[in-house]
C-alpha cells in the first residue's frame, strides 16, 4: 500500500474511534443530542499511488530544501522528512495544495521559522501532517502554523513558539491557529510555549483529541461560530485559562483535565453556548469553572450548559457564574473550593440542580442581585444580603461665602475652603477663606488658575496655558502656611491633575504620567504611548480621526484623550486611552512600567466622554469604571481587582443621555459615589455597594460639580438654573451618614 494511503488510514482510523467512543459516551450521558461535531476528514487524496519523496536536514534527500519540496512537488505528494530541523530561508512556509508531511517523530523533527505572521501557512486542499513539531523563533508576532482554509488534520505535531508583541489586541500568536473557514482536526499533539495553544476562530470547525496543551497563556481558545470540540485533552499549567470560550454559539468541552492554571481552568464569555461535560478542573487560580459576561438591554449573554465536572480545590470557586449569564449547572461535584462550591455573582442566572458542594467557606453561595433558579442540590445554600446602602445626608446647611460668586471648594477636613472671586480690576483671584472667619488671603493673582487640594495644609495649581507661554505650563505645590512654593512639573491638562491626603499628586507631563508623593520619597514616570490610538472625539457628532492640532500646541495634545487614575498607595496607575469608536484600559506598574490590559472593549462612541471614570479604593486593591455601550446605548458600571483580574459588572442599565461620572469611594466603606449626568445642570448622585445590589439616589437636579471629602463624610453642592447667574446659584454642604 502506498505510504501516504497508509499515513492517511491511520489518521483516519484514530479520528473516527476518538470521535465514535465520545459520541457514544455523550449520548449515553445527555440522551438525544442535536449534531455538534463534524465527522472527521475522510478523504483528502487521490486512490492513486501518490508521489512521494524524501528530505533529509543535511539537504542529502531528493530536495536540498523543504521549501524547494514545497514548491515542486505535485498534488497529493507525500513528504518525507528525516529528523533534524528545516528551516525556512526568504520567508515562511506555505502550502497551497493538498499534501501530506509526514516526520520522524515530533522529538526528532522540527520545522522552524522566525520570520512575522507564521511558521507554516496552509490555504486550501487537504493537509494531512504527523510526528512534526512546528516551531517559531524570535520576538516577532507569528502562529507556527496557521490553517484559513481547506482542510487539516495534525497527528503527533508539536506548535511551539507562537507570539503575540501586541497582546489581547490581536489573535496572532498561536500554536495552531484555525481561522477562516478551515477545517481542523488535531490529536496526540503538543501544544507549549505559545500565548494560544490552539486556536479557533472565525468559522473554523473542528476537534482537539488526546492532547496536551501546557505552558501557553491560554491553552485552547474558541472565539468564533464553527462547531468546535475539545475532548479527552490535558489543558493545565498555563499562566491564565486551559480553555477559553468567548463568543462561540457551538462548542463542545468533554472529558478534558484543566488545573493549574493561573486563573481558570474552563471559561466561557460573551454571546457563548457551550457544553461542559465531564471535565475535571482542580487547584486553578481563580474558579474551575467560568461563566463571566454581562448583557445589554437585560438579555443574557452567555449560556450552554455544565454536566458532571469535577471542580476541586480552585483558588476562589469551584463554577463562578458572573454577570447576565443563564448556565444550566446539573451533577457537578465541586468539592475543597476557598470561597465557594459555586458562585452566583452580579446580576447572574440560569439553573442549579444536582450539584454536591462541600468544604471552603460556602457551600452555594448567591449575591444579592443574583437570581437563579435552584433545584435540588446537596449543598449549603448562602445568600449575600446586600441591603440597598445605608447612605443619607443630614445636617444639610446653605454656605454664604461673603465673597459673592465664590464657589467654596472644601480642604479635606472641610476646614478651609479655596474660591475664585473677581477682583478690582475684575479678574479672577483665588482665595483662602474659612466658613466662619471668611476670606483669608488672597492666594494666587491671575486669570483661569486651576487648583486641587493636597492636604488641609497645602494645594497644588496650575494656570491654564497662554499663547505667550506655549502648552506646557508649571504645576505648583504651595504650602498654604509657610507661603513656599515648589515646582512639581509641567503639564499639557490643567483639568487633570490627581491628588490625594496622603500627599500623592500626579499629572500629565511631557514625559507621560508624573507621579509624585514628596512626602515618601516617590517621584516617578509613567510613559504613555501617544498618537493616533490616543485621541478621542469628545462629544455627539465628533468626526472620527485625529482632532485638529492647533498652534502652538504640539503632539502632545493629544493627552485630551487620556484618563487616569493613580492608586492612593502610588503602586499602579489606571490609564484610559480613549479613542471614537473605542477606548483601552490598562493598569501600569508605577515602578517598572509594566502593563496589564483590562480590556480594549470600551467605547464612549456617539455620547460625551466621561471626564472621571476611574476610581482606586482607599486600599488600592479595586478599580471602579465606567463604560459605554454604543450598539445598546446602555452606560455600565465596572469593578477590577488591583492586579487587573477578574473584571465584573457592577451595574448595567444607565441610559445613553446620562453618562455615569465622576466616581468617588466613600472613604475606606464599600460604597462607591457616582453622578448620572446628562449635563453640568442636571446631575443626580448616587451611591451603590460594592458587593451588588441597586443604587440610592442622594440628590437630584444638582451642577456635576460635586465634592465629596476623601473620608466620605461630607457632600458640598451647587443649585441653579441655566438661566441663572452664576453668583445666584445656591451652595449647600451636607454631611454623610453611612
Amino acid at each position: 500500500m502506498p505510504a501516504k494511503r497508509t499515513l492517511h488510514t491511520l489518521l483516519r482510523v484514530g479520528l473516527i474511534g476518538a470521535v465514535t467512543g465520545v459520541l457514544a459516551v455523550w449520548v449515553a450521558a445527555a440522551g438525544p443530542v442535536p449534531q455538534r461535531v463534524e465527522p472527521p476528514i475522510t478523504a483528502f487524496v487521490s486512490s492513486l499511488q501518490p508521489a512521494v519523496v524524501r528530505l533529509e536536514a543535511d539537504g542529502s534527500g531528493d530536495y536540498p530544501t523543504l521549501q524547494d519540496a514545497l514548491e515542486d512537488v505535485p498534488a497529493g505528494a507525500v513528504i518525507h522528512l528525516g529528523p533534524g530541523t528545516y528551516r525556512c530561508e526568504d520567508g515562511p512556509f506555505e502550502v497551497n495544495r493538498s499534501l501530506t508531511l509526514a516526520g520522524a517523530g515530533m522529538d526528532e523533527t522540527r520545522v522552524v521559522c522566525d520570520v512575522y505572521d507564521h511558521t507554516l501557512g496552509f490555504r486550501r486542499g487537504g493537509l494531512l501532517a504527523s510526528d512534526i513539531t512546528f516551531a517559531h523563533e524570535g520576538a516577532s508576532d507569528a502562529d507556527a502554523v496557521e490553517v484559513v482554509g481547506g482542510q487539516a488534520e495534525f497527528y503527533r505535531c508539536g506548535f511551539t513558539g507562537g507570539t503575540a508583541a501586541r497582546g489581547d489586541t490581536s489573535t496572532t500568536g498561536s500554536g495552531l491557529h484555525a481561522g477562516g473557514t478551515a477545517q481542523v482536526h488535531v490529536s496526540d499533539s503538543l501544544a507549549t510555549g505559545n500565548r494560544w495553544g490552539i486556536s479557533y476562530t472565525d468559522h473554523a470547525r473542528g476537534l482537539t483529541l488526546r492532547s496536551r496543551l501546557t505552558d501557553n497563556v491560554i491553552g485552547l481558545v474558541v472565539f468564533g461560530l464553527g462547531q468546535v470540540g475539545a475532548f479527552d485533552c490535558e489543558c493545565s499549567g498555563n499562566g491564565n485559562t486551559g480553555i477559553a470560550i468567548d463568543h462561540s454559539p457551538r462548542a463542545t468541552i468533554m472529558s478534558n483535565r484543566c488545573s493549574d492554571n493561573g486563573e481558570f481552568g474552563i471559561e466561557v464569555t460573551g454571546q457563548a453556548e457551550t457544553l461542559l461535560l465531564g471535565n475535571t478542573c482542580a487547584a486553578n487560580g481563580d474558579a474551575g469553572i467560568s461563566f463571566r459576561g454581562v448583557g445589554n438591554d437585560g438579555k443574557p449573554w452567555c449560556g450552554g450548559q455544565a454536566r458532571a465536572n469535577v471542580c476541586t480545590d480552585n483558588g476562589r470557586e469551584g463554577i463562578s457564574v458572573r454577570g447576565l449569564c443563564t448556565p444550566v449547572l446539573e451533577d457537578n461535584v465541586c468539592e475543597g473550593n476557598a470561597f465557594a462550591g459555586i458562585g452566583f455573582r452580579f446580576l447572574a442566572g440560569g439553573q442549579a440542580r444536582g450539584n454536591s458542594c462541600s468544604g471552603g467557606q460556602f457551600g452555594l453561595f448567591l449575591d444579592a442581585s443574583a437570581e437563579p433558579v435552584l433545584g435540588k442540590n446537596s449543598c449549603a445554600l448562602n445568600l449575600e444580603e446586600v441591603p440597598a446602602p445605608s447612605v443619607r445626608l443630614s445636617e444639610t446647611v446653605e454656605l454664604t461665602p461673603p465673597s459673592g460668586d465664590c464657589y467654596p471648594n472644601l480642604s479635606p477636613s472641610g476646614s478651609r475652603y479655596l474660591c475664585y472671586r473677581r477682583g478690582e480690576d475684575d479678574q479672577p483671584e483665588m482665595w483662602l477663606a474659612s466658613l466662619d472667619e471668611g476670606l483669608i488671603r488672597l492666594l494666587v493673582a491671575a486669570k483661569e488658575t486651576v487648583f486641587e487640594w493636597v492636604d488641609d495644609g497645602s494645594i497644588v495649581y496650575a494656570r491654564l496655558p497662554r499663547p505667550e507661554t506655549g502648552p506646557l505650563v508649571p504645576v505648583t505645590l504651595l504650602d498654604l502656611d509657610t507661603g513656599e512654593e515648589t515646582e512639581l512639573g509641567r503639564t499639557y491638562e490643567v483639568g487633570r491633575i490627581q491628588t490625594d491626603p496622603s500627599g500623592l499628586v500626579a499629572f500629565l507631563s511631557d514625559e507621560g504620567l508624573r507621579v509624585v508623593n514628596r512626602g515618601q520619597g516617590l517621584e516617578a514616570v509613567v510613559p504613555i504611548r501617544l498618537g493616533p490610538e490616543a485621541w478621542c472625539g469628545l462629544g455627539s457628532g465628533s468626526e472620527s480621526g485625529p482632532t485638529p492640532t492647533p498652534p502652538p500646541w504640539t503632539d502632545a495634545y493629544s493627552y485630551i484623550g487620556v484618563r487616569f487614575a493613580v492608586a492612593p498607595d502610588g503602586s499602579k496607575a489606571a490609564i484610559l486611552l480613549l479613542k471614537d469608536e473605542c477606548a483601552r484600559l490598562v493598569i501600569v506598574d508605577v515602578a517598572t512600567g509594566a502593563e496589564t490590559l483590562v480590556t480594549d472593549d470600551l467605547s464612549y462612541s456617539s455620547v460625551a466622554a466621561p471626564y472621571y471614570p476611574l476610581a482606586w479604593s482607599p486600599d488600592s486593591s479595586t478599580l471602579a469604571y465606567s463604560l459605554y455601550r454604543p450598539d445598546t446605548r446602555v452606560w455600565e458600571l465596572w469593578l477590577v481587582d488591583g492586579d487587573g483580574s477578574d473584571a465584573r459588572p457592577l451595574w448595567a442599565p444607565g441610559e445613553w443621555k446620562r453618562r455615569y461620572d465622576y466616581l468617588t469611594w466613600l472613604g475606606d466603606s464599600l460604597y462607591l459615589a457616582f453622578q448620572q449626568t446628562g449635563g453640568n445642570l442636571d446631575a443626580t448622585l448616587q451611591v451603590i455597594d460594592s458587593r451588588g445590589g441597586e443604587p440610592v439616589t442622594l440628590l437630584e437636579g444638582i451642577h456635576e460639580s460635586v465634592q465629596v471629602s476623601p473620608d466620605g463624610r461630607r457632600v458640598v453642592y451647587s443649585v441653579g438654573g441655566p438661566q441663572t447667574p452664576a453668583a445666584e446659584w445656591r451652595n449647600y454642604r451636607a454631611e454623610l451618614e453611612w
